[in-house]
């Protein structure tokens, strides 16, 4: 029930529909697109409770987001309609439909809004993980130890030290093994 409102309160602000016209930002398409994904797939092999447990992250996703688009919304209210019917159907009409929703076409998901533009990994040093900090998705080995050692966090650590070996796998890890000059 708790869930439902969540989800209620995507669409409404109080009595009022807050479906807006605005354009979707591209982490509210990624929280759509994503979920799209793991609902048609829960579906297509009768994995019914995960697709509930997604539909929860999306709608605090979006909720977090404040997302009222109504590119987003719409095919958020189809993907429910199988789970939640008369909600669904409810939402449907509120956004000015006038067929039901069972007869609109299925959302699909576009790869493009599933792509990671950056990762967040932990910066280690000597094996412990000492700060995280945003890489670029597609950075090279080189500059992620470059970027890791020109952060401000990394300075108290490599202050006196003498960096022996670099460690950074794309997507994994950055570990800078230092130990004391001289």
């Amino acid at each position: 029930f708790r869930f439902l409102k969540k989800f209620w309160a995507l669409f409404y602000k109080g009595d009022n529909l807050a479906v807006t016209d605005d354009a979707p930002n591209a982490d509210e398409l990624k929280s759509l697109h994503k979920l799209i994904k793991k609902v048609t797939w829960d579906i297509e092999h009768f994995s019914y409770n995960t697709s509930i447990s997604a539909f929860m992250v999306a709608t605090s996703e979006l909720a977090q987001q404040k997302c009222n688009s109504r590119q987003v919304l719409e095919p958020l209210a189809i993907l429910i309609a199988p789970f939640c019917p008369h909600i669904a159907e409810e939402l449907w009409e509120a956004m000015g439909h006038t067929t039901t929703v069972c007869d609109a076409q299925w959302p699909v998901y576009d790869e493009k809004y599933l792509v990671e533009t950056s990762v967040k990994l932990g910066v280690q040093f000597n094996g412990k993980v000492r700060f995280a900090m945003d890489f670029p998705a597609n950075a090279t080995p080189e500059e992620m130890v470059a970027m890791a050692t020109s952060a401000p966090e990394a300075q108290k650590y490599l202050d006196g030290m003498q960096v022996v070996k670099t460690i950074a796998i794309p997507g994994r890890i950055v570990n800078i093994v230092i130990k004391p000059q001289g």
